[in-house]
């Protein structure tokens, strides 16, 4: 049995599908990755995992212009002749979809990890594009009983109401899930300080700039607010931040900035706190991991986030776009420091409920078989 992952960057497949690929390599599978080769692609191929080069233009909003890359897919499929087709991201599900005409003896899995900028910007052009974009995904879809993976429920009613699928063809997990033994949980290190960690691509639409004046207005009346952020600057990504805007305010003293790291766990043992403001998710990876470690979040009531926390048991839910209300909940944490110890139990009992990866892959990989 063979299955092929279709992942636009090397990297990405690295943090958050390796696992799956790892587990269904050992249940049997030959696995094959066709992705973009970068600085993470010989440590995959060192897992026994067949490579396959590819690349595409994740800046460009129109996916009908990518249209080219499908034939090179279906040449790609045809060529390895793959038992399953697990497409990774909304784009990818479609090209990847139309693609397997090319070679229509294998059964496809579209992972639907948030609707991305297609579903979430109300310009007119990007909603005339989303408005065609459903409507041939939705032909493809069905016609290939393609399988879509979404991550919370109102990513859900989004991708049925538009793309006017039979509820059959999607199904709700939650994300990868968090590996609990690779994230131990860590008793809280309590100082005066309130240290929030925010590990997140460096994106407008994760909340960085709000989370840059959030903090700003924050210290200005509890300077014992200290801030690290990890993440890259994603520059393949239109909504991408620019370096230039991150290194200011790390000299204004808003936040010490990590860059990339894929060895996070140190940052969120030393943080009290994790916060990601984002404007929509699918189901957010660094709360996640927070969370398995004991760290309370402060996150946004948007799909996605709203799915990981119960208000006040394991931290607290602020408005997307909105600066006030999450000062408003980081003076109230810096000011009873010992309600953060509380919040980091629940964060763990949560994460073992509903996110165990173990669960998830046994999830995926029961899929695959049927």
């Amino acid at each position: 049995m063979k299955i092929v992952y279709l992942v636009s960057e090397d990297w990405y497949f690295w943090m958050h599908r390796l696992p799956i690929a790892l587990e269904a390599k050992a249940n049997g599978y030959e696995v094959h990755l066709i992705s973009r080769r970068g600085d993470f692609t010989d440590k995959i191929v060192s897992y026994g995992i067949h490579f396959h080069e590819f690349s595409i233009d994740r800046k460009n909003l129109n996916p009908f212009k990518e249209i080219g890359k499908v034939k090179e897919v279906g040449k790609l499929l045809r060529k390895i002749q793959p038992d399953i087709l697990h497409n990774v991201s909304m784009k990818l599900s479609l090209l990847g979809t139309v693609a397997s005409y090319f070679y229509q003896k294998c059964k496809i899995v579209n992972s639907i990890t948030g609707l991305g900028y297609l579903y979430s910007n109300s310009f007119f052009l990007v909603r005339l594009i989303r408005y065609f974009f459903s409507k041939f995904a939705s032909f493809y879809f069905q016609r290939t009983n393609a399988l879509s993976l979404l991550e919370n429920p109102d990513d859900e009613r989004v991708f049925l109401s538009s793309l006017g699928l039979h509820k059959d063809l999607v199904k709700v997990i939650p994300g990868t899930g968090v590996d609990l033994q690779k994230f131990p949980f860590t008793p809280l290190k309590q100082d005066s300080h309130l240290r929030i960690l925010c590990a997140s691509r460096l994106l407008k639409t994760k909340g960085i700039v709000e989370l840059s004046e959030a903090i700003r207005e924050s210290k200005k009346t509890n300077p014992n607010i200290l801030c690290t952020l990890i993440g890259k600057i994603d520059a393949g990504n239109p909504s991408s931040l620019s370096s230039e805007f991150v290194k200011q305010c790390e000299e204004e003293g808003i936040w010490e900035w990590k860059g990339f790291t894929d060895d996070v766990l140190p940052y969120y043992q030393k943080a009290h706190l994790v916060v990601l403001l984002s404007y929509g998710e699918g189901l957010p990876v660094s709360l996640l991991e927070a969370m398995a470690v004991g760290r309370g979040v402060l996150t946004t009531d948007v799909q996605g986030c709203r799915e990981v926390v119960e208000e006040g048991k394991n931290g607290f839910l602020v408005k997307d776009k909105n600066v006030e209300e999450p000062v408003s909940k980081l003076r109230y944490l810096a000011d009873h420091l010992d309600e953060l110890e509380v919040l980091g139990k629940h964060s763990r009992e949560l994460a073992e409920k509903k996110f165990d990866r173990k669960l998830v892959n046994q999830t995926i990989l029961s899929i695959y078989r049927n």
